[in-house]
C-alpha cells in the first residue's frame, strides 16, 4: 500500500451541465477537460483542505506530531495557493515553471 496512491473524488460530465440548465449538446471534449481542470483547481483552492481536515477528524484519523510537512502535488500550485502559502510562512521557496 503506497502512501501516495490517488483516490478519485469526483468527475464532471455534460449531464451535470444540463442538470443546472445549460445546453451541453455541442460542448466538445476539450471544453469539458478545461472545465474539469478549472473545477479541480477551484475545489483545491477553496474547499479541499478544510473539508479534508474536518472529515479526517470525523473519521478519527490521528494527527502527526508537530513538524514541517511537505505536500507533493501532481500539478503546479495556482497563484492563489502560492499566495496563501507565502502569507502563512515567513519564508517561501517556489521554483518557476
Amino acid at each position: 500500500m503506497s502512501n501516495y496512491e490517488d483516490f478519485p473524488i469526483t468527475s464532471v460530465c455534460r449531464a451535470d451541465l444540463e442538470s443546472i440548465g445549460f445546453d451541453a449538446s455541442n460542448v466538445d471534449e476539450g471544453t469539458m477537460k478545461t472545465l474539469a481542470g478549472q473545477l479541480a483547481d477551484d475545489y483545491c483552492d477553496q474547499l479541499f483542505w478544510s473539508s479534508l481536515e474536518i472529515l479526517a477528524e470525523h473519521h478519527k484519523i490521528p494527527k502527526q506530531p508537530e513538524r514541517l510537512t511537505v505536500a507533493f502535488h501532481s500539478r503546479p500550485l495556482s497563484w492563489q495557493a502560492k499566495a496563501r502559502l507565502t502569507s502563512a510562512f515567513s519564508f517561501s521557496l517556489f521554483v518557476s515553471e
